[in-house]
């Protein structure tokens, strides 16, 4: 670049100045769109270490750069002083962590000069220009953005390439699909997400036996129903950091046993491999509208980071999802390996052994100090509490109403439909979303524990002690045995959890509910008569995190 070119990009001659590592540095003003302070920053898997991850910025989701790491400098804590400059780099925007900003700098095209080799320890390829001021007293390094960033420019090398065009198509094929049902799930203090129909169960993690010359990605196998699952270790297949309370297990070391019970294992069919991935814990299974879901900005969609396939934006993008690319979690190589691992214990053998035993399939909770469980398909999705609307005159086994993405739902607290007293309400507890009697109805329950199948051989009718008119005993479907009886599971009836009056009764209640009495009815005005998209009862459910 000549000076000519590089007093025409820094704006007439002027520089952003700032402070890094005790050098002062300059990106040109033509460059700088603002500067923020350092927002909440999502680590993004298998990225540059100098990636630090990416940001909400008024919605858009932004990729950050820690420039100490870019240029080989030790690495420092951000302060107060730490300032994240945000570059527009051919139609990409990407955030520069820098130790602080100076000044807005005037400078001469006479004073500039081509870059050594290495300046103060700055290799001059990432230079466009020094200047030199004050007879050369003072030293601005001016960068060179387009080195910094090369993933900015692009597969083919052209600038502005951006997430764009995804969404573009996103929102073209938006009549066609509003919403993606999500399983989401936390790993190393983040979180991610998948697409329910890859997800073929969830479980808790019991023993995992290490596997001689297994892939350094795969922690070892497991015992599922008497067949051997290989487990990942997202860890591990990310670069992220160890699992301390894995390795604490059985040693000296404090572990947390509340974050040992919240993990699962998550099964996936692997195009054609069925493969369990190990998780800090499950959340919850949502809907996400595809309004919300991003590609990944070009800056990280690199090789490795191809395993994603986008970022949910939930909370005005206040929370960021990291959407899996499950097809893309191994490679064709990989998929064989995995499948050795196991003793080839692939999606077709295992299926034509579910189909001889028979299986049911539940999603299982807790009540007061029972676990019961409840067919998957009758699950159209768990969420979290959030604010419940009492209504007056309601039916006393009726909590409520919520605002489920603008539609009225009304909740039954469990413990009230089964005369039990009510508990304090806690992170763990959750609405599982049922259709009962065809009417679309939220249950609280005290926990969701996990996805499970189940042998039709394991599960007996209830006692006749239990058969009889009581109220209390016709939600009762049946009773799974699992570990030779050792863990009982009381499987419920849906249908009966509500009378037929007693269903009639609850819609009304929610159709008479008055519009400004509605929770959320202020923050959705713009939205109103807004319809929610026809589900078609095919999803699966999933556990909630402990």
């Amino acid at each position: 670049m000549t000076k000519e070119e590089l007093i025409v990009e820094t704006g007439e001659g002027q520089l952003v100045t700032f402070s890094l590592s005790g050098e002062e540095l300059a990106f040109p003003i033509g460059l700088v769109q603002e500067i923020v302070r350092p927002p909440v920053i999502t680590k993004v898997p298998n990225t540059p270490s100098y990636m630090n991850g990416i940001a909400n910025l008024r919605g858009s989701i932004l990729p950050v750069i820690n420039l100490r790491q870019r240029l080989g400098m030790d690495s420092k804590e951000m302060d107060d002083s730490t300032r994240v400059v945000v570059l527009d780099c051919g139609g990409t925007s990407t955030g520069i962590i820098v130790d602080s900003v100076s000044e807005v700098l005037h400078i001469d095209d006479k004073i500039i000069e081509v870059p050594p080799k290495v300046v103060a320890g700055i290799e001059g390829q990432y230079l466009r220009g020094v200047a030199k001021i004050g007879n050369g007293n003072r030293l601005v390094m001016i960068l060179d953005a387009d080195m910094l960033i090369p993933a900015a420019m692009g597969a083919t090398g052209a600038k502005g390439t951006t997430a764009k065009a995804g969404r573009t198509g996103m929102v073209e094929s938006k009549a066609l699909e509003e919403e993606e049902l999500m399983v989401t799930f936390r790993l190393a203090e983040e979180e991610f997400a998948i697409d329910i129909m890859q997800v073929q169960e969830i479980i808790r993690v019991t023993e995992i036996t290490t596997v001689p010359k297994a892939p350094d990605f795969i922690k070892g196998v497991m015992s599922l129903r008497n067949r051997l699952l290989p487990i990942m270790d997202l860890r591990t297949r990310f670069g992220l950091e160890a699992d301390e309370t894995a390795s604490a297990v059985g040693g000296s070391a404090a572990v947390d046993d509340d974050e040992i019970d919240a993990r699962r294992i998550v099964v996936l069919d692997l195009d054609g491999v069925l493969t369990g991935i190990q998780v800090d814990s499950v959340s919850e299974v949502m809907r996400l509208p595809k309004s919300s879901i991003e590609l990944p900005p070009a800056i990280i969609n690199s090789e490795d980071a191809s395993r994603l396939k986008g970022v949910g934006k939930l909370n005005k993008g206040e929370r960021l999802l990291m959407l899996l690319d499950a097809a893309r979690l191994l490679s064709d190589e990989e998929r064989q390996e995995v499948a050795a691992t196991a003793g080839s214990a692939t999606r077709h053998e295992l299926k034509a052994a579910q189909e001889i035993d028979d299986e049911a399939q539940l999603v299982c909770f807790h009540v007061a100090h029972e676990e019961y469980g409840i067919d998957i398909m009758r699950v159209q999705e768990i969420i979290r509490i959030e604010e419940i609307t009492t209504v007056p005159k309601a039916p006393d086994f009726v909590e409520g109403i919520v605002n489920l993405r603008g539609n009225v739902l009304p909740v039954i607290d469990m413990r009230t439909r089964f005369n039990l007293e009510k508990g304090e309400r806690t992170e763990q507890n959750r609405i599982v979303v049922l259709s009962i009697q065809g009417r679309t109805t939220g249950v609280i329950v005290d926990s969701v524990s996990e996805v499970l199948r189940m042998a039709k051989k394991d599960i007996e009718p209830p006692p006749s002690v239990l058969s009889g008119s009581s109220p209390d005993k016709r939600f009762i479907d049946g009773l799974g045995k699992l570990n030779k009886g050792k863990r009982i599971i009381i499987l419920l009836n849906v249908d009966s959890i509500l009378s037929g009056e007693e269903g009639l009764e609850l819609m009304e209640l929610a159709a008479d509910t008055p519009a400004g009495d509605r929770p959320g009815e202020a923050e959705r005005s713009a939205a109103a008569g807004g319809k929610e998209k026809a589900r078609s009862g095919k999803g699966r459910a999933t556990v909630v995190a402990q």
